[in-house]
């Protein structure tokens, strides 16, 4: 549920924060929806940590709550051993979020950038300045400048 309603809210912002650009362009539902689909693993894999940190403090509160750490602690079991489920089970998800960043997200990153690219038409150049050095990015190369 934590990462559900994470994902919910994260998508929702992104959608009104480019809801007038997308509208402006006047893409079809199955446009603007295949964009927010390819983007979903990307932002599985930003949200993972934190909705597992926050489920995590969540269920913890409510044991505690409801005196059920107390029952456990009374009945001889360490807090050690109550807390070995919730350490293999955040295991399994660092493991799966790892295999799913290097396995899925690249690919669903290039549609969606493609996407970005040639639907939305935000296929601007990135420049970046600092004092005395200009990176620029276009043609798909990077260009360094030291000296104007």
């Amino acid at each position: 549920m934590s990462v559900a309603s994470c994902l919910v809210i994260y998508l929702t912002i992104d959608f009104m924060s480019r809801a007038g650009k997308l509208g402006a362009k006047g893409l079809s539902i199955i446009d603007i929806a295949s964009y927010f689909v390819f983007k979903v693993p990307l932002i599985l894999t930003q949200i993972t940590p934190i909705s597992t940190l926050l489920a995590t403090l969540l269920t913890l509160g409510i044991l505690s709550k409801n005196n059920e750490v107390t029952t456990m602690k009374s009945c001889g079991i360490s807090i050690y051993y109550i807390s070995i489920p919730i350490l293999v089970i955040s295991f399994f998800i660092t493991l799966f979020t790892f295999a799913s960043n290097e396995l899925v997200v690249p690919y669903s990153n290039k549609q969606y950038k493609e996407i970005e690219r040639n639907e939305i038409g935000s296929n601007r150049d990135l420049k970046l300045f600092k004092k005395d050095k200009i990176w620029y990015f276009g043609q798909n190369r990077f260009f360094k400048i030291e000296l104007i």
